[in-house]
């Protein structure tokens, strides 16, 4: 999968951006049957966007999050959770 950093250059420092990489880089190792395509994580101040895109034969499904906090860490854990919901909703799909 990979994993689109950019929008989050400049707003989280480099120790905060390799943190999330590697927790995002779980979904790979959690959903081994699935095959992820991409991902954009973006932010802005206190907000996280994530974007994922899962390929499966017959159509790409777009998976999008928000979650806004002060608290880095919650925000990380909180959009990573987010998205494995979406994941077990269109599970039926994949």
């Amino acid at each position: 999968m990979k994993i689109n950093l950019e929008g989050v250059k400049g707003i989280f420092s480099e120790e905060q951006i390799k943190i999330l990489k590697d927790t995002f880089k779980q979904l790979e190792k959690e959903y081994e049957n699935i095959h992820f395509s991409e991902i954009n994580i973006s932010a802005v101040k206190n907000s996280l966007y994530t974007e994922l895109k899962i390929l499966i034969p017959t159509k790409k499904i777009l998976l999008k999050n928000k979650t806004e906090s002060s608290n880095f860490d919650f925000l990380v854990q909180h959009s990573y959770n987010k998205i494995k919901k979406q994941i077990k909703r269109y599970q039926s799909y994949l």
